[in-house]
């Protein structure tokens, strides 16, 4: 089992998640604020977040697009299949 060092190495900072998603830190403070990202940990004055609940968040927001776009079509080709 790894070090505890080791273990928080792979959390970001608020800074590094701003980076990621190319926008301010204080935009990433007032996401974790309203619940919009995966909340995060505190660790004395910081707050870190885990990188794997980022992905499985991204993936998420992606799906969701994709999901629905799915849906459209399948009501539109129901539809269409309907009128013939």
């Amino acid at each position: 089992m790894g070090s505890l060092d080791s273990k928080i190495e792979k959390y970001l900072t608020t800074e590094e998640v701003a980076r990621r998603y190319r926008t301010a830190a204080s935009t990433v403070r007032y996401w974790r604020h309203i619940g919009y990202i995966p909340a995060g940990v505190k660790r004395g004055r910081r707050v870190l977040y885990d990188p794997d609940a980022l992905d499985r968040w991204d993936a998420e927001q992606a799906g969701g697009v994709a999901a629905l776009g799915s849906s459209v079509d399948d009501l539109l080709t129901e539809e269409a299949a309907d009128a013939a």
